[in-house]
């Protein structure tokens, strides 16, 4: 098989090399389960007439990662304008509500509305059957490793939230 002379950058594996029948089947088995995965996802964002982060953004402001629009902006290196257009739909479906910060008249601050605590809980629901049906016959160690490997593959800076590796 040919070699493709990528290795990892931390490369605790000396002269090991992933083949390009590997990277391929590592590369479609990746994008089949991102589909299947975010299939909830994308069903609500239609149901509602969200943007395409729209459902993403009421997920960050349940955890409160995200309190104020420039939040946004900054974690996805997006502009205003942007979050501006992501945030009007969540606010028109009665989902989210946003007002001025009382601390900093600049910083628009934002809330889930009853409705948009609703959805995330559902939303969060069906995410967290379909993972745990999927997942069902692996060990949490599998899974962690799983999670280490995706986020070496996201890159520095780009680590999931959720992990400490």
């Amino acid at each position: 098989m040919p070699r493709t002379g990528i290795a990892p950058a931390a490369n605790a594996n000396p002269g090991f090399e992933i083949d390009w029948a590997d990277i391929g089947r590592f590369a479609e088995a990746i994008s089949v389960a991102r589909k299947e995965l975010f299939a909830p996802v994308e069903a609500f964002r239609k149901r509602f007439a969200l943007g395409p982060r729209g459902v993403w953004i009421i997920g960050l402001v349940a955890t409160g990662r995200v309190r104020v629009q420039s939040d946004i902006a900054r974690l996805w290196r997006i502009g205003r304008s942007t979050v501006a257009e992501e945030i009007a739909p969540l606010t028109r479906a009665g989902l989210v509500t946003s007002y001025p910060d009382t601390s900093d008249r600049r910083q628009i601050r934002l809330e889930l509305t009853a409705a948009g605590l609703a959805f995330n809980q559902e939303l969060g629901h069906l995410f967290a059957d379909r993972i745990n049906d999927r997942l069902a016959g692996y060990r949490p160690e599998d899974i962690a490793l799983c999670i280490r490997m995706l986020n070496d593959l996201a890159g520095p800076g780009r680590k999931s939230r959720f992990t400490d590796t």
